[in-house]
Order: C-alpha cells, then sequence, then structure tokens
C-alpha cells in the first residue's frame, strides 16, 4: 500500500507541475492534458520503483541490525504455549511465598 501511495503523490506532483506549465505556455487543451497524463504515468512508475527501492533497503537495513529476528520480520508474532501445568517463578521471593 506504501508503495502505490508513494507512486501516486509523485504521479500528482507531475501531473500537477506539467498542468502549470503547460498553461504558463499557453498550450492548446488536448496538447496539455495528453501531456500532462503521460507525465503522471511516468511519475507513477518511477514512484512505485523508487519506494520498492526505499522498502528493501530498510528491509535489509532491518536485518543487517537483528540477524536473529530477520525471519520474523513477515511473519505475525505468536506466543509459545508451556507443557508445563504449573508456572514456575525464577525470583526466590515467588518460589519461597509458594
Amino acid at each position: 500500500m506504501t508503495i502505490h501511495l508513494c507512486g501516486a503523490g509523485l504521479g500528482f506532483l507531475g501531473f500537477a507541475i506539467s498542468m502549470i506549465i503547460g498553461l504558463v505556455v499557453n498550450n492548446p487543451f488536448t496538447t496539455l492534458v495528453l501531456r500532462s497524463l503521460f507525465v503522471l504515468l511516468v511519475f507513477y512508475i518511477m514512484g512505485c520503483f523508487l519506494a520498492f527501492l526505499g522498502n528493501l533497503i530498510i528491509k535489509e537495513n532491518f536485518e543487517q541490525l537483528n540477524p536473529d529476528n530477520a525471519t520474523d520480520v513477515d511473519q505475525p508474532q505468536t506466543e509459545a504455549v508451556s507443557d508445563n501445568s504449573t508456572t514456575q517463578s525464577s525470583t526466590p521471593a515467588a518460589a519461597a511465598a509458594t
């Protein structure tokens, strides 16, 4: 979702700048709209590509910082179920109380 959002934002920016420049130089309406739509498409693809690269860089950097959690990045966290029916405490005060 983030990749498409970045692509859409960059595409809209390119479209708006192309429209403004076309209006300033007095291009005909059809030329203005066709060029702006072409710029929108190119900037959308470029924005998606840049966001995808950024996502890969962040993921790779995270894996280098946390090599033991590298496989857990895409998987949801689950709690381990213990086979013991009684819980044992590691503190001496809690062990003495039981």
